[in-house]
């Protein structure tokens, strides 16, 4: 197979779509639908348009809304938004968006007759009708406009700007403007929702689970939230038990981070950029061009980031006779009989530059062609310290000193190509989706001490087939009507789901040392289908129901030869691959079929309040550092060696969620508390070996058993006073393993961490935040963890 790894290769193919795009957006400009008018006078054109203006306010809080959607629509007879709020694109005339004041001026809009559509994330749409522009009467004033939030809202407190927004299968956060406020970096939003925390690196967690599935616009990909502005997040939607609907992957649950796409009448673009006293730089923009039926749309984003670390590992090893040791090893006294330290600093340079363009084809009135282009290119290096003291009984102590210089570059090309039907008047549609990426990821580490050069490049494929249809429940199960007639009357939004997917992965992973090379070649092929329903038995009380089946098939080859330098870590390297029995041209397979069921209620009690519980079936593949045999070079110098376990499983996790939301006295709350039971457990395992005649540490992976656990969350959204909005978060979380390979290995793990977000508006123009999370002291198997404070004060000024 061949593929595409030159940056100019892959630019070729977006300049060519780029110039097509530009060019067929130029085309049918005299039939532009979109408020084209035939002006047969001889007069001044400008006679012949008019303008609309005014004000959008939060209903509650009087605040303007900044970036509210507004669209012209031509009338049709009867009020055409009273019957359908979600107007068909062609109906649109024009639009605009509101500016920092909340205020809007759209002009060059033809005499007529015309309903005004008001759209804001998270808050009701607003209609105005009968809104007339003549001859003589040019400019229309509309005045202010209120628009209240779709979630639950007191008299005396409301929750914040941002609300939640509650379905029976995820919990959607819209949080453009809090996004557009930050500037910086997406992890920066993503850390203030309830529940989410990103730590220095930028890997992201749930309910303090790091095993969580990232997508972005619903999709896996490359992009990490150092590549992604701020700017660019439209809403973040947070799935703790998916449904059926979705891959099974990530013990934690699903994050989609939907991106903002502009779909405004005529052209409309930004730019923003952010730099702070630690050189980090951050540039994003984004450019629109929405003419007749087509649709361009980009965004760029370029970090860069500058991150200092510090590390330090202490390791005693005290004796410790058990009675099945023999009568002269029980003698011995309880002292330490070896002890190491570990002291490391790295310094981390990271730079990513991520585009995206796209293009929609709108076919008549339900039917649509889209696609799109996405690159990254990311680059950095990492220079790294480490200091190893070592000290065994009756021997003298001894002093390493190694440093290592990473360099690292890589890109990735993605093409998303879909066709899309809607007909928003039967609620039916239908898409059908093909995703193609190639990546290539190459990085070279420099061992300064043993004055030798490795390399790794990592390049492969994943082909992505998908088909998904959904349709009124009534309109797949007409008996329904019969079986439940008092149902029918609040069932029209109930959907049946169904679809099928296919997913090709072909991945390559080549390591170098010293001119000796190891082929990872890895192979994964995931073919599913998919069916979901949901439906109301009664006006407060709904299930949904779903089943995913799914089959993996997965082999692996490794290729290599010995190292033949002559030095030490070379040699302990070979010992090393000869102890794990692992060979030239070493085979892996694994093949799994399971069925992943998803259940959910849902009850809206007559006060406001809304109960869900939600059952599904989880799994937690092994990646690839989880699986890799092939250690290191460097962590021969170090005497500790991390390294994966090509024979270990996934794990089968079956998870339970029950959750409440609604109003209090107090503000916004919603509490949950969920269980988890996890069967092949994967964990961390730690052992030593001698190996050319020294001892190393190996920390490997291994399935030890089995466990439970349990958790409580709480999530209280307020506004204490008019200008301050308030948001606490708690969880505390227990875990017991019931099940373990070895008895050390039993027992219990908890702890708590909580995190508050604090805005005070000084004015329209000025806002004081404050940011804070900190954690309990946690107890795991091995020992405990100390607790974590951290608080961010922030003044912004627009």
């Amino acid at each position: 197979m061949i593929f595409c790894k030159s940056i100019i290769c892959k630019l070729q193919y977006i300049i060519l779509f780029l110039s097509l795009s530009l060019l067929y957006s130029e085309e049918g400009h005299s039939h532009d639908h979109h408020g084209h008018h035939h002006d047969h006078s001889h007069g001044n054109h400008a006679s012949n348009t008019g303008s609309i203006r005014g004000i959008v306010i939060d209903k509650i809080t009087n605040i303007p809304k900044e970036f509210t959607s507004i669209s012209i629509v031509k009338k049709h007879g009867n009020n055409l938004l009273q019957q359908n709020d979600n107007i068909n694109k062609e109906d649109i005339v024009t639009g605009g968006i509101t500016n920092n004041d909340g205020a809007f001026y759209i002009t060059e809009i033809p005499i007529g007759e015309y309903e005004i559509l008001i759209q804001y994330i998270g808050y009701k749409n607003f209609i105005i009708e009968n809104v007339e522009i003549s001859k003589d009467n040019l400019l229309v004033d509309v005045g202010t406009i209120s628009v209240e939030p779709n979630t639950l809202l007191l008299e005396s407190v409301s929750i914040v700007d941002s609300p939640i927004i509650e379905e029976v299968a995820k919990t959607t956060y819209p949080v453009a403007e809090t996004a557009r406020e930050s500037g910086g970096s997406a992890d920066e939003v993503l850390e203030q929702l309830p529940g989410l925390s990103v730590d220095m690196d930028g890997n992201i967690t749930l309910r303090g689970n790091s095993n969580v599935t990232i997508l972005i616009d619903g999709r896996k990909s490359k992009i990490t939230l150092d590549m992604l502005n701020a700017n660019m997040i439209d809403k973040v939607e947070v799935m703790t038990t998916p449904s059926a609907k979705y891959d099974p992957d990530g013990i934690a649950g699903i994050i989609n981070i939907i991106l903002i796409k502009n779909e405004y009448t005529g052209k409309t673009g930004k730019i923003s950029f952010n730099t702070n006293t630690n050189e980090n730089k951050n540039l994003s923009g984004s450019y629109n061009i929405f003419k007749n039926d087509f649709n361009l749309f980009s965004n760029f984003s370029y970090n860069q980031k500058n991150k200092n670390g510090e590390g330090l590992r202490k390791t005693w090893y005290i004796h410790q006779p058990t009675p099945d040791n023999p009568p002269w090893f029980q003698s011995l006294p309880n002292v330490v009989v070896d002890y190491t330290e570990m002291e490391s600093k790295h310094y981390r340079h990271p730079e990513n530059f991520n585009f995206k363009l796209g293009s929609e084809k709108y076919f008549g009135d339900y039917s649509m062609f889209a696609f799109d282009v996405t690159y990254i290119d990311h680059q950095g290096t990492d220079t790294s310290h480490v200091q190893l003291y070592q000290k065994e009984i009756n021997n003298p102590s001894s002093i390493i000193n190694t440093t290592t210089i990473s360099s690292a570059n890589g890109s990735e090309l993605n093409y998303g190509l879909g066709y899309f039907y809607d007909h928003k008047d039967k609620g039916s549609s239908l898409s059908f989706l093909f995703d193609y990426d190639d990546h290539n990821e190459e990085e070279t580490i420099e061992y300064i001490n043993e004055n030798l050069l490795s390399s790794i490049d990592d390049w492969g494929e994943v082909k992505t087939f998908s088909m998904d249809y959904s349709s009124p429940i009534y309109n797949v199960f007409p008996f329904l009507d019969k079986i439940f007639p008092n149902s029918v009357a609040y069932n029209n939004e109930s959907i049946f789901e169904f679809g099928i997917k296919g997913n090709i992965e072909d991945d390559m992973h080549g390591l170098k040392i010293d001119q000796n090379p190891f082929i990872w070649n890895a192979k994964n092929d995931i073919n599913s289908v998919y069916f979901n329903a949901s439906y109301y038995l009664m006006q407060s009380f709904g299930v949904q129901l779903g089943a995913r089946f799914e089959n993996q098939d997965k082999n692996f080859t490794i290729d290599f030869e010995e190292l033949t330098c002559n030095q030490d870590v070379c040699i302990a390297f070979n010992e090393f691959l000869t102890f794990q029995g692992i060979t030239d041209t070493t085979v892996f397979n694994y093949n799994h079929d399971r069925m992943y069921p998803s259940l959910y209620f849902i009850y809206n009690d007559n006060k406001g309040g809304t109960y869900k519980m939600g059952m599904g079936r989880r799994i937690n593949r092994p990646g690839h550092w989880n699986l890799n045999p092939i250690p290191d070079l460097e962590d021969f110098n170090s005497a500790f060696i991390n390294v994966g376990n090509p024979q270990i499983l996934p794990e089968d996790i079956h998870k339970v969620d029950i959750s409440y939301s609604g109003r209090t006295s107090f503000g916004f709350l919603k509490a949950s508390v969920y269980a988890d039971n996890v069967t092949n457990k994967m964990d961390r395992y730690k052992y030593t070996e001698i190996i050319n005649s020294q001892e190393y540490q190996i920390l490997t992976w291994t399935n030890i058993g089995e466990s439970e656990g349990y958790g409580f969350d709480m999530t209280i959204m307020t506004r204490p006073m008019p200008k301050w909005d308030l948001m606490l978060y708690g969880n505390y979380w227990n875990n017991k393993y019931i099940e373990a390979d070895d008895d050390d290995k039993l027992g219990e793990e908890n702890g708590f961490w909580g995190m508050m977000t604090s805005k005070f508006k000084i004015d329209k123009k000025q806002q004081v935040s404050i940011y804070s999370h900190l954690s309990s002291p946690m107890k795991v198997t091995t020992g405990e963890i100390h607790p974590f404070k951290r608080m961010d004060i922030s003044y912004r000024r627009k």
